[in-house]
């Protein structure tokens, strides 16, 4: 007998395009960063410390475990508050309507999503290695591996409710 499926669509409300860069560093007490702008999106992670951190006018004190966003086109400043201080940065493209959820946000993670983000991380500094090495094969493995898990932490983000302080903790 032939059982009968029923198929539910799916659509891809976040889809990473890009891999484009993945610093992770302790920084010392006093750091500043003056800024810049670009036309992809940043993530900012304090993995231990403190930082003081600005995206166009609004200001942010992160501390472990906050993430801040930096849509396309945001101006953005770091300042590391705390001798120490560890932050994560990277950069990407993405598309679909699910990354205005993250335009002027922050969020916070436990610290299992700070373990996956640090994968992330490490995923795009190997596939940016790989690309600079010409290994195509490394790049596009630790690449997309990096933009799945990526794609996944914004996604389990997303549906989380919204708070009166943009934090989407």
């Amino acid at each position: 007998m032939l059982q009968k499926f029923e198929f539910h669509k799916t659509e891809r409300k976040i889809f990473i395009k890009s891999v484009i860069t993945a610093i992770d560093a302790v920084r010392p007490k006093d750091f500043y960063f003056p800024g810049e702008m670009h036309n992809f999106w940043e993530i900012v992670c304090v993995a231990e410390g403190a930082a003081m951190a600005t995206a166009d006018e609004r200001v942010y004190n992160l501390k472990k475990g906050n993430l801040l966003f930096h849509k396309p086109m945001e101006f953005h400043t770091v300042r590391i508050d705390e001798s120490g201080t560890r932050l994560v940065r990277i950069s990407f493209s993405a598309v679909g309507i699910g990354m205005k959820r993250f335009e002027d946000r922050m969020a916070t993670l436990r610290d299992d999503e700070i373990g996956l983000f640090l994968i992330v991380a490490k995923k795009f500094a190997a596939a940016m290695k790989c690309h600079n090495e010409g290994d195509m094969a490394g790049f596009e493995a630790a690449g997309n591996s990096g933009a799945v898990m990526l794609e996944t932490l914004l996604l389990l983000l997303s549906g989380r409710p919204d708070g009166t302080n943009r934090d989407l903790s």
